[in-house]
């Protein structure tokens, strides 16, 4: 299966384009962990990375698009990781689970500020991404081809749509990540509660029908 259109296609095929990219992400992680997003500027994030402010529009149209671009980055899952999921014969709830828990293992790492800011601008830059880059559904493409196999498999009723189903599951993870990162869950109930949600959406997509 060759890999859909992601977000993170984005990144700079080239080397030294590649580099600029990845440095100017690490700066901003590094200067925000520091003091916050509101509190580095543009101009400051490309003095430390040493670029100009050209080089950074070149690959970012605003600073809210970096802190997107950071968060789904860092959690972002190889596709050979997908694809041997998918080649697996797990079921589609075992496959959802295991993609939700790789996002958490991921998210431990992460400075829960940055995370916090990164899901409020993927909801209020959404469109505005989706005009610029193209594309803006990064944890829909993990979801989308599990549930397509489901419901090949006979897994998952016919009468859902993949594409609706990864849509839930994206927003549904989002929300988790969100209300972890805002300290509404103690930290090792992320994972936990990102489980609890994959079962409420995989075992509607079980369902015998869907609901006109």
């Amino acid at each position: 299966m060759a890999e859909p259109e992601r977000l993170m296609r984005l990144v700079p095929r080239q080397e030294r384009s590649k580099a600029t990219f990845r440095s100017l992400m690490r700066v901003a992680r590094e200067a925000w962990e520091e003091h916050g997003v509101d509190g580095i500027s543009v101009e400051e994030i490309c003095a430390r990375a040493g670029v100009s402010r050209g080089t950074f529009y070149s690959y970012f149209y605003k600073k809210e698009h970096l802190v997107v671009f950071l968060l789904f980055y860092g959690i972002s899952i190889r596709w050979d990781d997908i694809e041997a999921l998918l080649a697996s014969d797990r079921p589609t709830l075992a496959l959802c689970v295991e993609v939700v828990g790789l996002i958490a293992a991921k998210l431990r790492g992460f400075p829960k500020p940055i995370v916090l800011r990164g899901v409020e601008e993927c909801f209020s830059q959404y469109g505005e991404m989706k005009e610029r880059y193209g594309v803006a559904r990064a944890l829909s493409t993990y979801f989308e081809p599990i549930f397509e196999r489901g419901i090949e498999r006979g897994e998952v009723s016919p009468t859902w749509e993949g594409r609706l189903l990864s849509q839930a599951m994206s927003w549904m993870t989002l929300q988790g990540m969100f209300l972890w990162a805002n300290g509404s869950l103690p930290d090792g109930e992320l994972e936990r509660n990102l489980r609890h949600r994959t079962n409420l959406i995989v075992a509607g997509a079980l369902a015998e029908r869907a609901v006109d």
